[in-house]
């Protein structure tokens, strides 16, 4: 098992699996890109891109580090052919990691959630907040009651880490959230007013979304205050 946050692009790596049901095929190519993101498979995106060659049947193949390391699952293709256009894509082997004990252990994946809903650091967002930074996401909504709300943090924070990870866009901040167990606390590095803040929150069990949230500021929740 490789570490994938070691991989850069242009590195060598080898896809093996049974394209068309021929068992045992291996290809090869190159790292051709990190952390892909903006297909339709949910929140939890950041592949790797490789120009090795994946076909149908290759999927929940390893894609192998030339040293023998897995560094990624193969899942998935762009094409319009239903053959190889040298765009595939493979998960992580670092959220592999993070998926299988979920898996054996409750039977799903179980994500964690921050409560807060955020989006990408514009150059107009930047100055409108003071930010001083090309770096972050900027917090457009807190949910009510969330660990984000009793932490403090508020719109129009920008949130620039988590646990000392750096946040480039509101992907990453998903994928950073999603991977930490629910119950477990988390460090947030934020701007406010061009000023830089600290907060600790507790990380709580995602659940389904509705499509939109009221703004937290517009209402008060009963289920919130003290009993």
């Amino acid at each position: 098992m490789g570490d994938s946050d070691g991989l850069k692009v242009g590195d060598y790596v080898v896809a093996v699996g049974n394209p068309f049901g021929l068992s045992l095929t291996v290809t090869h190519g190159i790292v051709s890109a990190l952390g892909r993101a903006g297909f339709d498979t949910g929140a939890y995106e950041g592949y790797i891109q490789t120009d090795a060659a994946i076909n149908p049947g290759n999927s929940e193949g390893p894609l192998v580090d030339f040293d023998g390391r897995m560094v990624g699952v193969n899942s998935a293709i762009i094409d319009s052919s239903g053959g190889s256009t040298g765009i595939g894509f493979a998960i992580p082997s670092n959220a592999a990691k993070h998926i299988l004990p979920e898996l054996i252990a409750h039977g799903e994946v179980r994500r964690g959630q921050l409560g807060v809903v955020a989006q990408d650091l514009t150059a107009d967002l930047t100055a409108a907040l003071h930010a001083n930074t090309s770096n972050g996401v900027v917090v457009s909504q807190v949910l009510p009651c969330s660990g984000a709300d009793t932490a403090g943090l508020a719109r129009g924070d920008v949130i620039l880490a988590i646990d000392g990870q750096d946040v480039a866009d509101a992907g990453e901040l998903r994928r950073l959230v999603g991977n930490l167990a629910p119950q477990s606390k988390v460090h947030i590095t934020a701007l406010r007013d061009g000023r830089k803040i600290d907060r600790d929150a507790d990380v709580s069990l995602k659940i389904s979304e509705p499509a939109t949230y009221p703004m937290a500021e517009d209402f008060s929740n009963p289920s919130c205050w003290p009993k």
